[in-house]
C-alpha cells in the first residue's frame, strides 16, 4: 500500500463552502431511489428526491439573523424557482443565539436534519417587509433553515464529511477520501459552468446512479495503489498516472467500458502474468478502443482501472 499522499490528484482545488454543503447533501442520500442534485440551477443548488423538488440557497456569512436574511435578499431569492409546493432550505454555518432561540426545531427532514422553523411573527415581519402575495407566502410556509456541521474553514469541512462519509458505511482513509472529495468538487465545478437552454437541466444533473459508482470505487483505491505500487514505473511517474485518474469517471467511462468488454474476450492470464505483463496488454487494448488518448500516463490509468474491475471480476 502506498503511503505517499497523491498530490495533485487528491487536491481539492477551489473546494469551498457551497462545494461542500452541495457535498454534505450527496454523502448523506446517494443511496436513496430517484436522487439527483443540480449545482447552479434555479438556486445555488437543487434537488429531487421523493418526487419532490428542493432549491437550496447557501450561504457562508457569520452570525446570521432574521434581518439580515430579509435584508440580503436571501428569503425573497429562494422563493422564486419552482412551483408553490416545493421544498426550500437556506443552508448557513453560523446563526445568532438569539435568532436560533426564536426558531422551532424540526427534528427530521427531507435530506438533512434537524431543520429550524420560523414563528409565526418571523412570517408576519418577512411578509410586510418584501410584500409578499399569496403565492409567496405559500412558498415561505415550505421554507426552512438548516446549519451545517462545519463552518467555511476548508480543513474542518473535509473532516466533517470524512466523518459523514464514516457514518453512511463508506470506509475511506485520510488519501481515499480526500480523492472522493476531489471528484466531487471537479464534478461540481464541471457541471455547474453548463449552460442550458431554458428549463432543460439534464446536462447539469448529478445523479445518484454516478455517486454510486464514485463511492463504490472509494472501495478499488487500494487496490489501484496496490497494483501502481508494484509496477516498473518510478515515483513521479507513478503520481501523474494517480492524477490522471481522476479524469476517468467523467471523461472516459465509456472508453473503460469498451476495453473491459474487449478484455473479457482475450483471457488474461493473471494467475502467470506480472503487474507490468498486465498493464503493458491492457495500455495496447485502450489503445485501439479509443485512438484519441495520446497522454500515456492517462492510457496507463485507464488501464489499472481496468485491471481492478477485472480482478474483482476473477475474485
Amino acid at each position: 500500500m502506498s503511503t505517499t499522499d497523491n498530490g495533485g490528484a487528491i487536491a481539492i482545488k477551489g473546494f469551498n463552502y457551497q462545494k461542500a454543503c452541495i457535498i454534505l447533501v450527496m454523502i448523506k442520500n446517494y443511496s436513496r431511489d430517484e436522487f439527483h442534485i443540480i449545482p447552479e440551477a434555479e438556486d445555488d443548488f437543487q434537488v429531487h428526491i421523493d418526487d419532490k423538488n428542493i432549491f437550496i440557497q447557501v450561504k457562508g456569512s457569520k452570525c446570521m439573523t432574521l434581518n439580515k436574511l430579509i435584508k440580503k435578499e436571501i428569503i425573497g431569492k429562494n422563493l422564486i424557482p419552482g412551483q408553490d409546493e416545493d421544498i426550500r432550505k437556506i443552508f448557513f454555518w453560523d446563526i445568532s443565539a438569539s435568532f436560533k432561540k426564536e426558531l422551532t426545531v424540526l427534528p427530521t427532514g427531507n435530506i438533512t436534519s434537524p431543520l429550524l422553523k420560523y414563528t409565526d411573527e418571523h412570517k408576519d415581519k418577512i411578509t410586510t417587509e418584501l410584500q409578499l402575495d399569496e403565492s409567496q407566502k405559500e412558498r415561505l410556509d415550505n421554507q426552512f433553515l438548516y446549519t451545517t456541521p462545519f463552518n467555511n474553514d476548508l480543513t474542518e469541512a473535509i473532516s466533517r464529511l470524512f466523518g459523514e462519509m464514516v457514518t453512511q458505511g463508506l470506509h475511506v482513509d485520510k488519501e481515499s477520501g480526500r480523492a472522493v472529495l476531489a471528484e466531487l468538487s471537479l464534478m461540481i465545478d464541471q457541471k455547474s459552468e453548463v449552460l442550458v437552454s431554458g428549463d432543460d437541466y439534464t446536462e447539469k444533473t448529478i445523479n445518484g446512479e454516478y455517486l454510486k459508482n464514485i463511492f463504490i470505487r472509494v472501495q478499488q483505491l487500494d487496490l489501484f495503489d496496490e497494483i501502481l505500487d508494484k509496477s516498473k514505473y518510478n515515483t513521479f511517474k507513478k503520481e501523474r498516472i494517480r492524477f490522471e485518474r481522476t479524469k476517468i469517471l467523467i471523461h472516459y467511462q465509456n472508453t473503460k467500458k469498451k476495453a473491459k468488454e474487449h478484455c473479457n474476450c482475450c483471457n488474461l492470464d493473471f494467475e502467470n502474468s506480472s503487474e507490468d505483463e498486465l498493464i503493458d496488454e491492457l495500455v495496447t487494448i485502450v489503445r485501439e478502443t479509443d485512438d484519441t488518448i495520446s497522454d500515456v500516463n492517462l492510457l496507463v490509468a485507464i488501464s489499472v482501472e481496468c485491471l481492478c474491475d477485472l480482478w474483482e471480476g476473477e475474485s
